[in-house]
């Protein structure tokens, strides 16, 4: 065996090289244009879906409580017979009580009909016809709904027609206590 220092001259050292480039500058750079048009594509898409939703925002409210019943009735009219009596009933009370919410403020979806009734009483939105109107097609519908009691083939475009009768019967009587309230005002 060589001493050791023998051994380290007989084998050749190799040079120090110079540090290998792993990434380029080239890579670098187009990932980084990649990250940022990614970036403002989803930007740009953020800000046109915002500006989509604020646009249908303001379309459903410039959309009055009384245009929003008649097209729901219409297209009530429409579907009513491929609708069970339950599922019509539902439907119609529904837009009822959506414009009751919408123009009066009163929460109807949210109550029974008993609670609903009670609310009825303390307001004074309505003549006592009209609640008693009300009462009556909100009874009967509840008997349709809860009650499985059935209806005709007669008996739904009435009914029908009686809640269109009480939406716009309603309406008028809004419209003309609101300008009377504009009136006193001015």
């Amino acid at each position: 065996m060589l001493p050791l220092l023998l051994q380290a001259e007989a084998l050749e050292l190799a040079d120090i090289r110079d540090p290998i480039q792993i990434i380029s500058w080239t890579t670098v750079a187009i990932v980084a244009v990649a990250v940022i048009a990614t970036l403002a594509a989803v930007t740009l898409i953020w800000r046109r879906r915002n500006q989509k939703l604020a646009t249908e925002a303001e379309i459903a409210i410039r959309v009055s409580p009384i245009d929003k019943a008649r097209k729901a009735f219409n297209i009530l009219r429409e579907s009513q017979p491929d609708l069970s009596d339950k599922d019509y009933m539902s439907e119609v009370s529904g837009v009822m009580r959506d414009y009751l919410e919408d123009a009066y403020n009163l929460p109807a979806p949210e109550r029974t009909t008993e609670e609903f009734f009670d609310l009825l009483r303390e307001e004074d939105a309505f003549s006592s016809e009209m609640q008693s109107q009300l009462m009556d097609f909100l009874q009967q519908s509840d008997l349709i709904k809860f009650a499985c009691q059935e209806l005709n083939a007669n008996q739904r475009e009435p009914l029908l027609d009686g809640a269109v009768d009480f939406v716009e019967t309603a309406e008028k009587s809004r419209i003309s206590t609101d300008s009377e309230e504009e009136a006193k005002a001015g």
